[in-house]
C-alpha cells in the first residue's frame, strides 16, 4: 500500500533505525564472535497491519500549540512525573500512533502491552528534538513538517506527519568519560598504551582478584562512544551485562580483559585503526572509539562439586527444607521478592555429577522472574540471598521437577550467584522461565 508516496516500511525506516533482529524474547548472541543491535524496530506496524482513526485536529494544531526550532508544532496533553528530561543518547519505550494528512495510519503501537523500544538519536530529527523536551509519562500531540522527518544521512519524507505519543519508560545513558579525546600527555594522566595502539586509564581497581584465562567467560558492563559523544552501544541501555568469550571476542576487549580483575573499571581509547574490529559486534565507526568498561565477573567452566552426592551435615536449610551452603558473601541487605527480576549465574547437576545446565554453556547470565519458575526449592533459596552472594543448594526431588517429563530427574544441585536485582518497572527486560528452560 502506498499513500502520498510513502510506504509503511519507509515510514518505519524514518521513525527508528532500521536495524532489526529476531523476535523479541529470543536469546541474544554472545559478544564473542557476532551480535546484532536492536534499537527498536517498528516492524509489524503501518498501513498494512492496522488503521487507527485520526484525531479531529489532524490538520489543525490548536492556537496555543508551541513550536520548536524545527518548526514542529506540539501540545503537551499530559505532563508526566519523570524526574529528568530525555537525552539524545537515551533509550525510550514509546506508545504512539502516526498519520499522514489524509488520515492514513503510518504506524501504531495500539494493542501492544508496552511501547516500542527506540534510541532517541535514531528518531526522525523533529521527533528526536521534541522527545528531548519531554520526561517519562508525558503525552504529546505533534505536527511534523516534512522537513523535520529526516534522519542522519537520510532524506526527509515528502509529506508532513501528525503523531500522538506517550513516553512509557526510559533507560538513561551513562555519562561519557572526560575527556572524550585521549590526553596528549598520557603518562601525566596515568594513561597507558600497548603496542597495538590501544590506550587505557584504570579508573578503579580492587586490591585483589584473578584475571580471566583462555576459555573463561567474562561478564561486563560497557559503553562505547565516538569522538562526537554519540553513544553507539551500551549494556546500560540493554538492561543487563554482556558476556564475552575471551578467546573469541574483538581484540580490544580481549586485550583489556586479559589484565583486568572483577570490579575493575577502565576507560579505553581505541584509534580508528582498531575501531573496525567492532563491526563484528554491530558497532560501526569511521573514527576513534571511547569505551568505558567494568568487569563484573569471570565465569570459568564449572567443576562438579565434591559434595554433589549429598549435602554436608553442617548445611543450613531454607524454610521449605532445602539444604544450602554460602560459598561467597554478598553485599547490602536487599533480598529479592516474589515477582522481582534477577540476573543470576548458575550451574545445575543431577546427584550423579552430570551437569544438565549452566550459565557458562549459554554464554551469559540468566534473567528470571522469581516465583514463576520451577523448581520451587530454587526460588526458596534465592529469596534469602543478597546481591553478590553465591550459594550451593541441594534440592530434593519433591521440590525440584518432581518427575515431570523431559526434566532432570531426582535430587538436583545448583550453584547460584545473584548478580543483581533488576528494576521492577522496566518493560525492556527479557525474562526467561527458569534455569532448566534455557537448556538447548
Amino acid at each position: 500500500m502506498r499513500r502520498h508516496g510513502v510506504t509503511s516500511s519507509l515510514f518505519l525506516l524514518f521513525l527508528s533505525a532500521a536495524i532489526t533482529v529476531g523476535v523479541q524474547g529470543a536469546e541474544p548472541p554472545r559478544r564473542g564472535k557476532l551480535t546484532l543491535k536492536d534499537p527498536g524496530s517498528l516492524r509489524n506496524s503501518g498501513p498494512g497491519s492496522k488503521q487507527i482513526p485520526p484525531p479531529d485536529n489532524l490538520l489543525d494544531p490548536p492556537a496555543d500549540a508551541k513550536q520548536s526550532s524545527e518548526r514542529v508544532r506540539y501540545v503537551h496533553a499530559v505532563h508526566g512525573d519523570g524526574d529528568r528530561s530525555i537525552g539524545p543518547n537515551d533509550r525510550i519505550w514509546l506508545k504512539y500512533s502516526a498519520w499522514t494528512p489524509d488520515g492514513t495510519t503510518l504506524g501504531t503501537t495500539d494493542g501492544r502491552a508496552h511501547g516500542r523500544r527506540l534510541d532517541v538519536h535514531s528518531l526522525m530529527s523533529g521527533l528526536s528534538a521534541l522527545v528531548q523536551r519531554c520526561r517519562v509519562g508525558d503525552k504529546v500531540q505533534a505536527w511534523l513538517p516534512a522537513s523535520a522527518t529526516a534522519m542522519r544521512n537520510t532524506m526527509a519524507l515528502d509529506v508532513p506527519v501528525m503523531i500522538e505519543f506517550e513516553i512509557e519508560h526510559a533507560r538513561f545513558a551513562p555519562p561519557s568519560p572526560e575527556p572524550l579525546r585521549m590526553p596528549r600527555r598520557k603518562s601525566k594522566h596515568g594513561v597507558q598504551q600497548s603496542e597495538t595502539g590501544l590506550s587505557w586509564l584504570v579508573v578503579e581497581r580492587p586490591d585483589d582478584g584473578v584475571s580471566p584465562q583462555g576459555d573463561d567467560m567474562v561478564l561486563a558492563d560497557f559503553a562505547v562512544w565516538n569522538r562526537d559523544g554519540v553513544l553507539l552501544d551500551s549494556t546500560v541501555l540493554d538492561g543487563k551485562a554482556a558476556n564475552f568469550e575471551i578467546d573469541a571476542t574483538v581484540p580490544v576487549f580481549a586485550e583489556s580483559f586479559a589484565t583486568m580483575v572483577p570490579g575493575e573499571r577502565r576507560t579505553l581509547w581505541a584509534p580508528k585503526e582498531l575501531a573496525g574490529e567492532f563491526q563484528s559486534i554491530g558497532i560501526h565507526s569511521q573514527g576513534d572509539l571511547i569505551i568505558d568498561v567494568i568487569m563484573i565477573q569471570v565465569m570459568s567452566r564449572p567443576d562438579v562439586p565434591v559434595d554433589v552426592f549429598m549435602a554436608p551435615t553442617q548445611s543450613a536449610e531454607s524454610p521449605l527444607g532445602v539444604p544450602y551452603r554460602i560459598l561467597a558473601d554478598g553485599h547490602g541487605t536487599r533480598h529479592p521478592r516474589k515477582g522481582d527480576r534477577v540476573e543470576i549465574i548458575y550451574a545445575g547437576w543431577t546427584s550423579d555429577g552430570t551437569m544438565f545446565d549452566s550459565s557458562y554453556s549459554h554464554g551469559r547470565a540468566g534473567v528470571f522472574k522469581l516465583g514463576q519458575q520451577t523448581p520451587i526449592g530454587w526460588n526458596d533459596v534465592v529469596f534469602r540471598m543478597v546481591e553478590g552472594e553465591k550459594r550451593r543448594m541441594w534440592i530434593p526431588e519433591a521440590l525440584a521437577y518432581a518427575g515431570a517429563e523431559g526434566r532432570p530427574e531426582g535430587n538436583l544441585v545448583f550453584d547460584v550467584e545473584l548478580i543483581r536485582i533488576l528494576e521492577d518497572d522496566d518493560p525492556g527486560v527479557e525474562v526467561e522461565d527458569g534455569p532448566e528452560s534455557r537448556r538447548r
